[in-house]
């Protein structure tokens, strides 16, 4: 569960986030950069920083929940819809392990109190 703690993935889900919101929802683009701000804070120290990351994961872990919801709603309902290219049904699918993967990143970085495995060995030497 270490791996979804570590700054380099917030950093590749935030920059997801960004790209994919650019098709479909400009208002969520402050979520992507919310975790891309999180994971460069908490890359450069980790103490400092992982607060960040914890609230950020938790901002996008919040947002994709609702958008589970209400995707599963709309896929739910008798008259399910077409969302351009991609169905009701991979919809939900969709977010919904986007949301696994935001709720993994959350809880890792919660539990985790010493740096990544992924810290170069100039960071880890700050943090002591």
């Amino acid at each position: 569960m270490s791996f979804c703690a570590r700054p380099m993935f917030a950093v590749g889900f935030g920059a997801f986030l960004v790209c994919g919101d650019t098709c479909l929802h400009l208002e969520d683009w402050p979520a992507g950069f919310f975790l891309l701000y999180g994971a460069i804070v908490s890359r450069r120290n980790w103490v400092s920083g992982r607060p960040y990351q914890a609230a950020a994961w938790g901002f996008n872990s919040h947002l994709l929940f609702a958008s589970f919801l209400a995707n599963l709603e709309d896929w739910s309902s008798s008259h399910a819809t077409e969302h351009g290219w991609i169905s009701d049904r991979a919809l939900v699918v969709i977010v919904g392990v986007m949301l696994a993967l935001a709720l993994g990143g959350l809880v890792s970085t919660l539990v985790s109190t010493n740096p990544p495995s992924d810290y170069s060995g100039a960071a880890k030497e700050r943090l002591q």
